[in-house]
């Protein structure tokens, strides 16, 4: 099989780190609510160039997260989730629910997928998800990770709001937003 014809697989923490990024966020939101955008509309609904478009575009495309299909010279951005990317279906409704709804903040958004950007942290929260309140020093060997590397995860994942420390056992709190309790779904499916 070729590469142009080879499913893609990408891991979901690379695919919130793609969506960590105002630029990209934007331009996902211009395709959810305008479907079949070239990369010159994107560009002008966002105020970037037509380049930053299609990179962005493209790597939203990588993950599953938008098709594209030619159309004479002009290539076409539909959000439609590749079927052959486990979670890009979930995600991509997780993220068009909060992207569509003006009550919720761009930065909060972004506040909620930055919490799965690293392997690690996707990890730590699928340990959590499934034992009682734990200590960083038994949860340390469950996940293969050392306690100053787990410990800075843990401080990132209690800002976010994924992970609560109580009495010094860690667990995973309670979801404020839609959108954090979609992503904590996926990550744990």
């Amino acid at each position: 099989m070729n590469s142009k014809n080879a499913p893609l697989a990408p891991t979901l923490w690379r695919t919130f780190r793609v969506l960590a990024s105002p630029t990209r966020l934007n331009c996902l939101k211009t395709v959810l609510k305008q479907p079949d955008s070239t990369v010159k509309q994107v560009a002008k609904m966002v105020r970037i160039s037509e380049a930053q478009a299609s990179l962005a575009l493209r790597a939203l495309q990588s993950r599953g997260l938008l098709s594209a299909r030619r159309q004479s010279r002009w290539v076409l951005y539909t959000p439609d989730a590749d079927d052959s990317v486990v979670s890009a279906a979930s995600v991509l409704s997780a993220m068009k629910s909060a992207l569509l709804d003006d009550s919720v903040a761009e930065t909060k958004i972004i506040s909620a997928v930055t919490a799965y950007t690293h392997p690690r942290r996707v990890e730590i929260v699928r340990a959590l998800a499934f034992s009682e309140a734990i200590e960083a020093q038994t949860l340390s060997p469950q996940v293969g990770i050392s306690l100053p590397a787990l410990f800075r995860h843990l401080d990132k994942l209690i800002a976010r709001g994924v992970v609560i420390n109580t009495n010094r056992k860690f667990l995973i709190s309670k979801s404020k937003t839609k959108l954090a309790h979609d992503l904590l779904l996926i990550v744990l499916a």
